[in-house]
């Protein structure tokens, strides 16, 4: 365990001196009241005029000189100490500066002296990679770096703000990917973020909300190509049958009502006419006894005919009954009305 360097005693300070005998008395004094600062101060002061000095005073000089180097080794291994355990880069970077300028016959060794300047290396190399990634606009790699400093010195602020600003402009410029429909190139970059920082507080949620609102986007676009093509095909009907399912987002609902007001008027232009229903001519309504009757009708639409229902009632029933129609060919169909129906 390294001890405290012996403090020099100042003097007693005879009634007339020299300028340069008196500030060394003064530097021993402040030395001597713990005011390493000033008396280092005072030292700085009378390197100017040393060689002046008697020899017996450039002696103590020296020796203060050398009792304040390893007073501030002390404090530079005391305050590397206090930069680890504080998670503090700037006191970090600059006592790690300090101790490589001072003396190492001034600081005193120690495993765990060489065990901390080693980790200090290490973060500080990591940090200053954070630091030109910053400059440099690479924002992922400040994310990547940010991670190698806090995983080293868990805690250090400057990381933790750094990685943060760098990852919220990842998802910034990720939001404003979505926006421009450019989703593969957001995802993927908000991907990287996360192999960087799993750990970022909502950034799955953030993937998951693209990949959802991806999926709806692609439903909805296909929706809309069907019922464009119905239109193509003729047959608006379908379309609209396929629109009348969906709720549009507000990015879709200007576009969806446009194809629906389409598809609704191309229906009108092509079902204009009212369905024509006769009987087919020269037919004659003739029941056979306990036979079902067949009546030929003609049944028609200008925009085509997709489902027939025929209903009956006896005289003396309310209740009507269904009957079945069934397509011979082309406009032509069949009413069966059954033997139990009309009672012949």
């Amino acid at each position: 365990v390294p001890t405290a360097a012996p403090r020099p005693t100042a003097a007693a300070l005879p009634t007339e001196v020299p300028a340069g005998i008196a500030q060394l008395y003064e530097a021993e004094r402040l030395y001597a009241a713990g005011d390493g600062e000033g008396a280092r101060r005072m030292v700085d002061a009378l390197s100017p005029s040393e060689a002046s000095l008697p020899p017996e005073a450039r002696a103590r000089l020296e020796e203060l000189r050398q009792a304040l180097d390893r007073q501030r080794g002390e404090t530079l291994v005391r305050d590397l100490d206090r930069a680890i355990k504080g998670a503090n880069l700037d006191l970090l970077r600059r006592t790690v500066t300090s101790l490589k300028e001072t003396n190492a016959d001034y600081v005193p060794p120690s495993k765990r002296l060489t065990e901390q300047m080693d980790l200090a290396g290490r973060v500080l190399d990591a940090a200053g990679a954070m630091t030109r990634a910053a400059k440099a606009g690479d924002q992922l790699a400040v994310v990547q770096r940010a991670g190698e400093v806090l995983a080293l010195l868990p805690g250090a602020r400057q990381a933790e703000d750094q990685r943060d600003k760098a990852a919220a402009t990842i998802e910034q410029q990720a939001d404003a990917g979505i926006r421009s429909g450019q989703y593969e190139q957001a995802v993927s970059r908000l991907a990287a973020l996360r192999s960087a920082w799993p750990d970022r507080p909502g950034l799955t949620a953030r993937i998951q909300r693209y990949q959802s609102d991806h999926d709806a986007e692609q439903r909805m676009s296909g929706i809309l190509a069907q019922a464009e093509q119905s239109g193509v095909e003729k047959k608006p009907e379908r379309g609209l049958e396929l629109l009348a399912g969906v709720t549009p987002s507000a990015a879709w609902a200007a576009k969806v009502q446009a194809t629906r007001a389409k598809l609704e008027a191309q229906l009108r232009e092509l079902d204009q006419q009212p369905p024509k229903l006769e009987l087919k001519p020269g037919f004659k309504l003739e029941f056979a006894k306990d036979k079902p009757v067949f009546i030929p009708l003609v049944i028609a639409d200008d925009h085509g005919v997709k489902t027939i229902t025929a209903w009956a009632k006896l005289e003396e029933d309310p209740n009507f009954q269904q009957l079945p129609v069934r397509h011979a060919s082309g406009s032509d169909y069949s009413l069966e009305i059954g033997a139990a129906f009309h009672q012949n």
